[in-house]
């Protein structure tokens, strides 16, 4: 057997590899993009009930970001606006 048939081999089996867990992944982001679908109208139930925010977003294991973007989406919570990025003062 030539050492070329040997690397070819390889290589088939390598890209074999990842596209099995090419297709495990897309199949996780799928499944995690329906359970965001169904957790973002718990969270803002949840809010309109009037758990805090904070609780509501750690529970849920969302970020701060994702939470107001949803908050800001809906007419019926308020948001103020964010506070301006603060620089470091250099002496």
């Amino acid at each position: 057997m030539p050492q070329s048939e040997g690397l070819g081999r390889k290589h088939v089996a390598a890209l074999r590899t990842v596209v099995e867990l090419g297709e495990r992944r897309a199949a996780l982001l799928a499944e995690a993009d329906a359970v965001l679908e169904e957790l973002r109208p718990a969270v803002l139930a949840a809010i309109r009930m009037g758990v805090a925010r904070d609780r509501v977003r750690k529970l849920a294991r969302i970020s701060t970001t994702t939470l107001y973007g949803w908050l800001a989406d809906d007419d019926n919570l308020p948001v103020r606006k964010p506070h301006p990025v603060r620089t470091r003062r250099t002496p």
